[in-house]
């Protein structure tokens, strides 16, 4: 799940009312992240300077966490468990106009 907000303020209090997690003794918010979900399928990107940005990130994400990404192919996560509301339709029949 990715958080958007105008400030860090509003983040912080954005992922903290809905992901239920809260500073450890230490100070450490970033303890509740578990997993870095990698989404293979929309990898490569198209255009190759895109690719190098997010690979650079990812691994910076990766570094300050200490957490390595998994990789994982939606489609098939999809089709083991599509919900009730895609009657049948791929993930990307189901989801081809969620932009607008």
């Amino acid at each position: 799940m990715g958080l958007f907000g105008r400030s860090l303020h509003d983040l912080y209090t954005l992922a903290e009312e809905t992901l239920d997690f809260s500073p450890d003794t230490d100070g450490d918010t970033h303890a509740a992240v578990k997993k870095i979900l990698y989404p293979i399928d929309f990898f490569p990107m198209p255009n190759g300077v895109d690719q190098i940005l997010m690979d650079e990130f990812i691994t910076a994400l990766e570094e300050h966490l200490g957490i390595k990404r998994t990789k994982v192919y939606l489609a098939d996560e999809w089709e083991k468990a599509p919900p009730p509301s895609a009657s049948g339709q791929s993930l990307q029949k189901y989801m081809a106009k969620v932009g607008f």
